[in-house]
């Protein structure tokens, strides 16, 4: 737990937490011009129901529940998998009274649960395919459901990208951060493919 009844952010959670703990997580934080940018292009159509699948300290939902047109009302579902990250989450979530909020102790990856959302907010943990828990079921499962055919090299990521838009609703919108690698490198192909054919893409934005 934490000590001090004030928010934990994610440099205080940095600081508390083990540089080899957060690598095997694959934990990188946003930073909060970048999570106020994705709030914002998220709530735009006025979402009844939101989806964080790898929450961390809360960033992201934090810039949700801040933003103007959040109407609260809404509700959020966040997952996240590593039991540690998630105390930190959950002492925000008090602090910000966001009792809407549904934290489920899980890998979003591995949940059976096919609810649809009308928004999706999510840095997905960066996890090189090598530490993948039960990769080799992952990419069978999701090469099965998309028609494509993965590469033994997709980080997780990728997998997160692919989940994320197999669960929006008819009128839903994502914005996602990850690394840029995949619009170039040969195990993005099939995620490339498959955003393509679906018509999934609205815009894709570089930073430095």
């Amino acid at each position: 737990g934490w000590a001090s009844p004030a928010p934990v952010t994610p440099t205080d959670y940095a600081t508390h937490t083990p540089l080899d703990h957060r690598r095997r997580w694959g934990q990188f934080f946003t930073p909060e011009p970048i999570a106020r940018w994705m709030a914002d292009w998220a709530l735009q159509a006025g979402p009844r129901t939101l989806l964080d699948p790898a929450a961390g300290t809360g960033t992201l939902i934090g810039a949700c529940l801040s933003h103007p047109r959040f109407d609260p009302t809404t509700r959020i579902v966040a997952y996240e998998a590593d039991p540690h990250i998630a105390d930190a989450l959950q002492r925000n979530l008090d602090h910000w009274r966001a009792s809407q909020v549904e934290v489920r102790l899980r890998d979003f990856l591995l949940d059976r649960d096919e609810s649809r959302y009308d928004a999706i907010i999510c840095n997905p943990p960066y996890i090189r395919h090598r530490q993948l828990a039960d990769r080799r079921e992952l990419y069978r499962a999701f090469a099965t459901r998309w028609r494509i055919r993965l590469s033994a090299f997709s980080n997780s990521y990728v997998l997160f990208a692919l989940a994320i838009a197999g669960r929006l609703s008819a009128r839903g919108r994502a914005a996602i951060l990850t690394p840029s690698d995949y619009l170039n490198a040969n195990f993005g192909a099939p995620l490339r493919e498959a955003l393509l054919r679906e018509q999934l893409i609205d815009g894709i934005v570089l930073f430095d």
